[in-house]
């Protein structure tokens, strides 16, 4: 029988397309809701880096379901490992070496794929206040209108458009 470090459950190898694509399903519903903001634990971008957790070297790197479908995401969320203490739920891995791998993992993955993100360092407070501060820039941010058509066309643009007929170029 193989040896698991500490803080390691054995588990069976993850399906995680199939995680991906529930994921994905589920931020899409939600974000169809209406809600101006899907906050989420995970996604299927987070579900490639678990995959490297669980697989190794087995793993197949940023596959297309955690990258071109994956839905829009403003930004990330990232908590350090650090200053926070482990509470065994059961559910999650504990040893500080799995944790620290992982938040490098994540900052490398967020980082290589040009996704904007924000590492959430400090007290569970300052954390929680720095995740609000940059939600509401977010927020903040799309609820920005657009110029105005008639602010992005030139003279003769607006003059047909006046007339009633809107340039091919904005139809």
């Amino acid at each position: 029988m193989s040896r698991l470090s500490p803080g390691t459950r054995s588990r069976p190898k993850p399906d995680c397309s199939l995680s991906a694509a529930e994921q994905t399903r589920r931020e899409n519903e939600a974000a169809a809701a209406g809600s101006p903001l899907v906050v989420c634990d995970t996604d299927a971008f987070a579900t490639s880096v678990w995959e490297r957790r669980y697989l190794g070297g087995r793993a197949r790197g940023l596959q297309p379901w955690a990258t071109t479908a994956l839905p829009r995401h403003d930004v990330y969320l990232l908590t350090s490992h650090e200053g926070v203490p482990w509470h065994d739920d059961g559910l999650r891995e504990g040893d500080l070496t799995v944790r620290a791998a992982m938040t490098g993992w994540f900052a490398g993955a967020l980082t290589a794929a040009g996704h904007s993100w924000v590492l959430l360092t400090g007290s569970i407070e300052d954390r929680l206040a720095l995740a609000v501060r940059v939600t509401d820039q977010v927020l903040q941010r799309r609820a920005r209108f657009g110029p105005a058509i008639t602010d992005i066309m030139d003279a003769g643009e607006r003059a047909g458009f006046a007339m009633g007929s809107l340039p091919e170029a904005h139809r």
